[in-house]
């Protein structure tokens, strides 16, 4: 009893440290068990275990995870997509069989995790590049001369033209 009480509290803390919400759902898509996490992700409570994951809402825009995880059930394959919450929060969500042997899968173990930081860095990345190009294209245009820029590949007299001016053109 000790040590089941050990491996139940090493298993709750290690879910709790992993800062990602975690679902836990059996070969009935019921829900088994969870993290605290998860509740950024959908609208559930600790009363809410045993019933079907189906029953409760969620917060993603445009995704049907339900769907995501009676494929993972079905085919015994992951499923990883990113996917966006009402308030504008952006998870990677990983869905696995939950492998109970060597070739035996009974449920679905989901993960939710934060990814909206990298989503506004892809987005002021994105960003930046366009304004460099708008501004880069200002200024070769700015000349009256031909003016061309190149970038050299392998022979001496093979060129790829990157950008060229009105002028060029």
């Amino acid at each position: 009893i000790v040590e089941l009480t050990e491996l139940n509290n090493d298993m709750d803390n290690l879910l709790i440290s992993t800062d990602g919400g975690t679902l836990f759902l059996d070969e009935d898509l019921e829900i088994r068990k969870f993290t605290p996490k998860i509740q950024e992700v959908y609208k559930i409570r600790k009363s809410d275990l045993g019933r079907p994951i189906s029953h409760l809402n969620h917060r993603l825009v445009d995704a049907d995870p339900f769907e995501i995880y009676e494929q993972v059930q079905g085919s015994s394959k992951s499923a990883e997509m990113e996917v966006q919450t009402e308030n504008d929060r952006w998870y990677l969500m990983r869905a696995l069989p939950y492998q109970i042997g060597p070739d035996t899968f009974m449920g679905v173990v989901v993960t939710f995790i934060d990814i909206t930081r990298i989503k506004e860095a892809q987005k002021a990345l994105e960003m930046s590049r366009t304004r460099y190009s708008e501004l880069f294209g200002r200024m070769l245009n700015g000349f009256a001369l031909h003016e061309i820029v190149i970038d050299e590949k392998g022979a001496p007299i093979d060129y790829t033209f990157l950008e060229v001016n009105a002028a060029f053109e």
